[in-house]
């Protein structure tokens, strides 16, 4: 039974919670009482680990998918009060050992699954990744609704870009992708003929990575170059409407891998900054003096939590953090858009660029109307409504000038 990693434990428990709130906003929210939705686990291992800290077993991403999906209904019917909605879900789970996946079958028997198993809502193939996922595909297509793919490879060519794109055209689909840097630095550093294979037909890297400095890949100024880098990598290559990534590192100041989100709805980036809101551990306000947009686990902090059993709580001040760094956006946003702009657009030009909230766009744009330098506009008539609607208005008030005598009173 292979050892659990910090940062892979991090990763299942971002998946299940993730999930869990992906069916509570699109089922709880859907007009409808059903929908259909297919999640793909593209290398879901087998299932079983030993925990770091202790001899007890920990159950991999396919278990913590089974297990996020009958929660996420649970809440659907608790907290929506949907409690007929149905949904019709299927999880194909891939992986190139038959062992793993008889593995796999075990643990999710063991939790309860079996029925899932024998039913075919758990559908395993055997093979790898790139070879299945035509299959993978045309399975998702016949069911259409909505797809979420889970891509962890155990190697770096054991997915390309192209894969990506493929899945991606799909339309209602998301992707969280393990991109590992290390790979990209250990090319770029030793520049092996046998890795260049990699680097340039699967990755499509060729013209990236140019100005990564050899000896220095620890500094703050290159660990934000590599990851500018890799998601411009993914944006201009694979193209998916909306990219965020979450920092998993090994210590403070170097990066192991980075979870990307790759989704063609501002939605599901809405969703998944939330989740990521609840496992980051990394103070933003050093993060905003270094350029650093964005969210993380360190795991050493994790180990300290761990030992000491009490965890540092720094959301406060992240929040204040985020929302300091939002307010000239915004500010820039209302400027472009003379003529008003609604609160929906403003957040979708910028959700990429930060990590704030949907609340702390509320925040925000609530405290620029108080100082009286907007006003918001909901049915063509000002509001001072607490709560702000997708569709309303937020328009800059022009400044008056008094030229000539006091300001009248």
């Amino acid at each position: 039974m292979p050892k659990l990693e910090i940062h892979t434990k991090k990763k299942h428990e971002i998946y299940s919670h993730y999930l869990h709130d992906w069916i509570l906003t699109t089922c709880g929210n859907h007009r409808g009482n059903s929908s259909t939705v297919t999640i793909v686990d593209g290398f879901c291992g087998g299932s079983f680990y030993r925990q770091p800290d202790s001899s007890d077993i920990w159950y991999g991403s396919p278990v913590r998918i089974l297990k996020a999906i009958k929660e996420g209904l649970n809440s659907v019917a608790e907290r929506k009060g949907k409690t007929g909605y149905q949904l019709d879900y299927k999880v194909i789970l891939m992986d190139n050992q038959q062992e793993h996946l008889d593995s796999t079958r075990n643990a999710l028997e063991a939790n309860g699954f079996g029925n899932e198993v024998r039913d075919g809502r758990c559908e395993f193939m055997k093979g790898d990744f790139t070879s299945l996922l035509p299959q993978c595909l045309d399975a998702v297509r016949k069911r259409k609704g909505y797809s979420v793919f889970l891509i962890d490879p155990f190697g770096y060519t054991d997915f390309s870009m192209a894969d990506l794109r493929s899945i991606m055209q799909l339309g209602r689909t998301e992707i969280f992708l393990t991109f590992m840097i290390e790979f990209v630095q250990r090319f770029m550093s030793l520049r092996e003929a046998k890795l260049r294979d990699a680097f340039e037909r699967v990755l499509e890297a060729n013209g990236f990575f140019t100005e990564y400095a050899v000896g220095r890949s620890d500094s703050e100024g290159q660990q934000i170059y590599l990851k500018h880098e890799s998601q411009r990598l993914i944006r201009e290559r694979v193209g998916p409407n909306y990219l965020y990534v979450f920092s998993l590192m090994a210590e403070r100041n170097k990066t192991k891998y980075y979870l990307f989100h790759l989704a063609n709805s501002p939605r599901a980036t809405q969703v998944v900054k939330d989740t990521l809101w609840a496992h980051n551990n990394i103070n933003l306000q050093y993060g905003f003096a270094g350029g650093q947009f964005g969210l993380g686990h360190i795991t050493p902090d994790y180990l300290e939590e761990l030992e000491q059993q009490k965890l540092f709580v720094i959301e406060d001040i992240n929040a204040e953090a985020a929302k300091d760094a939002l307010f000239p956006t915004l500010i820039d946003q209302i400027d472009r858009n003379r003529n008003g702009i609604t609160f929906q657009q403003v957040e979708i030009n910028t959700m990429q660029e930060n990590p704030a909230r949907s609340s702390m766009y509320q925040d925000v744009i609530r405290s620029i109307r108080d100082e009286g330098d907007v006003a918001i506009y909901r049915d063509g008539k000002s509001t001072r409504a607490m709560h702000l609607r997708s569709g309303d208005v937020i328009r800059r008030i022009p400044k008056q000038l008094f030229l000539f005598g006091p300001k009248p009173p």
